[in-house]
């Protein structure tokens, strides 16, 4: 029996055999693909950077915008020419991706080869995209196999440098490898880091600084040219994302995503895959699999400590996609220091276990971790997923709102937290709420969040500032209720979608084409009714020691109060307003808003009034009170001008 079962190890090991199996795994991993295909709301922006490209506007966010909120710089350009061929933007996101994954595979076989006979090597280059995490990123829309394929393959040729292996321009190639790769994103310097301060150590000593000044110049330049496009374009070679993510608030989140992916059923894997690499260095004298662990694994973990740094993501470990290559790629070196049949063995038990475990993660990702898996990513733009799919939105707001001669209209300008398929398919001028496409928010917006990626918001004051007309925040979709629809405030606007179906936004700054819209029934105003008084007949007794809800100016429940008042210049408003409630407060000039303020209400009942100042120095002539959050017992005491 025990002969039987190595007999069955020994046809792996078998050159013919071992390619028809690898023919299958190939095939498998294909169809895996294929099975996990998405594209998700991130991609939309690449492509919307990349269209302008093809209309000769340059890499921009719309016609004469200098905003950068792409990270993935080279993708996009490439993505751009694609598209220049006039190919669908899907299929050229999939030329780029599948063949980038392609690559991928050609880097992880190539480097074990100098390991394993090469069906051995092939084996294991095809059973790395077994794994759910790598076959879901063989699509998405973004650049991960992308920036992965240039680390992979710098890793390759620093090997064969460090070997001594008679390369052609080696030098050049690794380099000219390494530059590629940051400007694909910028952040795989972790991963480089290792092997190019070896591989320049070593050129120094071996070949001199003036070969090494040479084969550093094609690189150098590569990145010169991105320098200098990116400060002519946008004014920094940092995008907005930098920005919005260095905040130092994301530590205990990455320890979270960190948890999570080490609870995956394929964890054990990567536990043997390290011990392994570990093993192979201590024991094995053969100096090409210590310098192949050596390249690999110190880069994957400092890769898996930035990671953790910047908080994880809110996607499947799509960060965690070159940390698990460098890993996968030292287990096949350390497995080469055991016997064929041993390598065998080691390859067998991995196809057994890799292949069912994740078919089960591809089966059922929400339940397994709280991030967003491939599937829910999918279902924000599938246009199968009902009306409001962000796709079906974005085309349904262009064709309301942008006249057909104008592209890129200043009016409306839209913000929303879904920054891609909404403004690539409806063309509005859009701002990010969340500043991983605006500069200004990415900068100066406050921290409200832990989550990775998530964690600035722009305020409500920020977008009035920046002219947005229509604010969209995460779309939602309301439905008709006894013929009336449910609002929260009287600034709601609500664009028809489907039956008696509504997507919820907040006009904020005026705008012809929006009201013009109104008229024609093409968006719905909210149903609130606005009571308009003078500022002398309001209550102007300080309610201290007596009764607020005696005493105070009430403000009916889903209404808004329009203070009129004698214009006149102002240093400040003191407003005082029942406590326990939230508020949003405007300050107009001849109808053009002069400030905006959201009072926070305090979470105890009955706090009685609270005085509140507003900092106007200028022209006013009416204020407005909306209710927001509360009890609905809205009141007013008084308002003073200063």
């Amino acid at each position: 029996m025990k002969n039987r079962i190595f007999n069955i190890f020994d046809a792996l090991g078998d050159r013919d055999f071992g390619y028809l199996v690898a023919l299958g795994l190939m095939t498998y991993a294909v169809v895996f693909a294929a099975e996990n295909y998405f594209i998700q709301d991130d991609a939309f922006i690449c492509l919307r950077y990349a269209e302008n490209f093809a209309m000769g506007e340059g890499l921009r966010w719309e016609p004469g915008s200098g905003e950068f909120g792409i990270t993935n710089f080279l993708f996009t350009l490439l993505l751009g020419i694609l598209l220049t061929l006039q190919l669908p933007p899907e299929i050229a996101v999939s030329i780029l991706t599948w063949g980038a994954s392609f690559g991928v595979g050609y880097f992880l076989y190539r480097f074990a080869g100098y390991f394993l006979a090469s069906h051995f090597a092939l084996i294991g280059s095809a059973l790395f995209f077994s794994i759910y995490t790598i076959s879901a990123y063989v699509s998405g829309g973004l650049e991960t196999s992308l920036a992965a394929m240039w680390v992979m393959g710098a890793i390759y040729y620093a090997l064969r440098l460090l070997m001594r292996e008679e390369t052609p321009y080696g030098n050049a190639i690794f380099f000219g490898l390494c530059a590629l790769a940051l400007l694909t994103r910028l952040d795989n310097l972790v991963y480089l880091l290792i092997p190019a301060l070896w591989v320049f150590i070593f050129a120094w000593r071996e070949q001199g600084p003036l070969r090494l000044m040479a084969a550093l110049l094609p690189g150098t330049i590569l990145l010169l040219a991105y320098a200098l496009y990116t400060l002519a374009v946008y004014g920094t070679p940092m995008p907005s994302t930098f920005y919005a993510k260095v905040t130092g608030a994301g530590f205990a989140s990455g320890l979270e995503y960190l948890h999570s992916f080490v609870r995956l059923d394929y964890s054990i894997m990567l536990a043997a895959a390290i011990f392994a690499g570990v093993v192979a260095f201590c024991r094995n004298s053969e100096s090409a699999v210590r310098k192949a662990v050596l390249l690999t694994l110190p880069s994957a973990l400092l890769g898996v400590a930035y990671v953790v740094y910047v908080g994880g993501d809110f996607m499947w470990y799509r960060f965690l996609y070159n940390p698990l290559l460098l890993i996968f790629a030292a287990w096949l070196a350390a497995i080469s220091v055991s016997k064929d049949r041993c390598q065998s063995v080691l390859l067998a038990i991995a196809i057994v276990i890799l292949a069912p475990v994740n078919r089960l993660q591809a089966s059922d990702p929400p339940s397994r971790t709280g991030l967003e898996s491939p599937p829910h990513l999918y279902h924000w733009v599938d246009r199968d997923h009902g009306p409001f799919n962000w796709r079906s939105l974005g085309e349904l707001l262009g064709e309301r709102t942008r006249p057909s001669n104008q592209p890129f209209p200043p009016d409306p300008v839209i913000s929303t937290k879904a920054a891609g398929a909404i403004p690539y398919y409806s063309r509005l001028s859009t701002i990010d709420e969340l500043g991983l496409n605006t500069r200004s928010i990415a900068m100066d917006a406050p921290i409200v969040s832990a989550d990775a990626g998530h964690q600035k918001e722009a305020s409500l004051e920020m977008l009035v500032e920046l002219g947005v007309n229509l604010r969209l925040g995460h779309p939602t979709g309301v439905c008709a209720t006894n013929g009336g629809l449910s609002s929260r405030s009287s600034r709601e606007l609500f664009l028809p979608v489907v039956d008696d179906c509504f997507l919820r936004m907040e006009y904020l700054n005026r705008s012809p084409r929006v009201e013009k819209m109104i008229e024609q029934r093409l968006l719905l105003s909210s149903l609130l009714a606005m009571k308009e008084v003078n500022l002398e007949q309001l209550n102007s007794f300080r309610p201290t020691g007596h009764s607020w809800r005696r005493d105070a100016f009430g403000i009916p429940m889903n209404q808004a109060l329009a203070i009129n008042i004698p214009a006149r210049a102002v240093n400040k408003v003191e407003i005082s307003l029942d406590a326990d409630d939230g508020y949003l407060i405007e300050l107009l000039r001849e109808e053009e808003m002069a400030g905006v303020r959201y009072v926070d209400g305090l979470p105890a009942f009955g706090q009685g009034p609270a005085v509140h100042e507003l900092v106007v120095d200028g022209v006013i002539d009416r204020l407005i009170v909306y209710p927001m959050t509360g009890d609905g017992n809205y009141a007013l005491g008084h308002v003073a001008l200063h």
